[in-house]
């Protein structure tokens, strides 16, 4: 059965670094959101949060398609994003009927931790301009946007990591997710 790591969680979390190491580890396509959307967002442009909001939905859309156009061929994929509950939903009713198995691994951490570590990356790290339109750097509104988006209605396999620090990284988490691709 072909197989597909959803990869989400907390902004700031280590998400794009995990899911690189796994794609190169399973030997797996990696769609990740935020590559796709710094692709729109350089060849299309915004001009305010409404816009990049679009932006967001589009590199959606184009993960949905780009699944689409994948499954029939039977890759394993890793899909990393900061899914959003109705996203995820929509996710795992299409993989059930393009019969994928899945593994959904979640990421999240101490806010009081994420929010410094968030802001470093944002701002002396020369994050990408598409990520920070939403006003984050301030500590109640990144707090909120975490906790308005933990609600996701998890399914199938899961794997919760607490990226307060990046010691999940290690050979017992690659050794439950080695479980998953045999």
């Amino acid at each position: 059965m072909k197989k597909i790591i959803l990869l989400f969680g907390d902004l700031a979390t280590g998400k794009s670094t995990l899911s690189n190491i796994l794609a190169n580890r399973y030997h797996c396509l990696l769609i990740n959101k935020d590559n796709i959307k710094e692709i729109l967002a350089d060849c299309i442009g915004f001009e305010s949060r409404q816009e990049n909001l679009k932006l967001s939905h589009a590199t959606y859309e184009l993960i949905k398609f780009m699944l689409l156009k994948i499954a029939p061929f039977g890759y394993d994929l890793i899909l990393e994003s900061n899914f959003h509950k109705d996203e995820l939903n929509e996710l795992y009713m299409l993989l059930d009927n393009l019969e994928y198995e899945y593994l959904s691994i979640v990421l999240t951490g101490d806010i009081d931790i994420l929010y410094p570590r968030f802001v470093n990356r944002a701002f002396h790290q020369n994050r990408h301009p598409a990520h920070l339109s939403a006003k984050l750097d301030i500590y109640e509104n990144f707090k909120d946007y975490i906790l308005k988006n933990r609600n996701w209605d998890l399914k199938g396999k899961i794997m919760h990591l607490n990226a307060n620090d990046f010691s999940y990284q290690c050979e017992k988490t690659f050794s439950e997710i080695d479980e998953f691709f045999k």
